[in-house]
């Protein structure tokens, strides 16, 4: 297989699912130094691959303009598309830019669209392992997975410290992320706050995390932890350097 020129990585969605997908970016770019690598994702996750030096554009799927999205990745020429979406969505995307070699998993139906494809990992492979696994599938010399990784300036990471401080207290704080858009996976906030409460007689500052939406199950919180602290409205970007700090 020749070696392609212009690559397009497409993960679509969600933050985390994004996150998980960076360790595989350096790999790629040690094995294919020359090509151009891109990476088409929805607009609300793409402040997460900002400044990534691996990248060479990222771009953005527009569910209002999916036409114009799509003459935009035939524009571009790619080579390849590697899909670790494999979605009705991306699969189509993919299409629509004439690349010759389109890869994903193999998923009900509309993975006999791909060119090449591979099982989806299973429980036994971890999420990041299994993307590795399908650019394996195509390049030969690829080596291990790096660190996930988000690429904050020192502005960024300035605008965290000022927010926290540099106290002793905040040296031991810890970060609390008691939400998620799936009441069956989300603990009971008293839990939280039992374990805030632990937290504090370890001697632990405790910072609660929340996105939009969000705010008043965090409240509650706060409400049974008076000594907690939320932190303030944020971007995902920073919400990432408070993580970070």
């Amino acid at each position: 297989m020749d070696k392609p020129k212009r690559i397009l990585l497409i993960q679509l969605k969600r933050a985390g699912d994004v996150i998980v997908t960076t360790p595989v970016l350096p790999a790629l770019r040690h094995a294919l130094p020359e090509a151009k690598i891109d990476f088409l994702l929805n607009k609300p996750f793409a402040p997460l691959l900002e400044n990534n030096p691996f990248i060479n554009e990222v771009r953005v799927y527009d569910r209002k303009a999916v036409w114009a999205t799509w003459q935009a990745l035939r524009a571009a020429s790619y080579d390849w598309i590697i899909d670790f979406q494999s979605s009705p969505r991306s699969i189509l995307a993919g299409i629509a830019s004439g690349a010759r070699v389109r890869a994903g998993y193999r998923v009900t139906f509309w993975g006999k669209l791909l060119s090449h494809s591979i099982q989806r990992p299973g429980n036994q492979v971890s999420v990041t392992e299994g993307k590795m696994n399908l650019i394996r599938s195509l390049v030969s010399n690829l080596g291990n997975a790096e660190e996930r990784m988000i690429y904050l300036t020192e502005e960024e990471r300035a605008w965290a410290k000022s927010q926290m401080g540099e106290s002793k207290e905040m040296k031991g704080a810890v970060g609390l992320i008691p939400t998620h858009r799936r009441a069956s996976r989300r603990w009971p906030a008293q839990s939280f706050a039992k374990l805030a409460r632990l937290l504090f007689l370890k001697g632990h500052s405790v910072w609660l995390f929340w996105g939009p939406g969000e705010e008043d199950y965090v409240k509650e919180i706060q409400r049974q932890v008076p000594e907690s602290r939320m932190i303030p409205q944020t971007s995902l970007r920073q919400m990432a350097s408070l993580l970070a700090q």
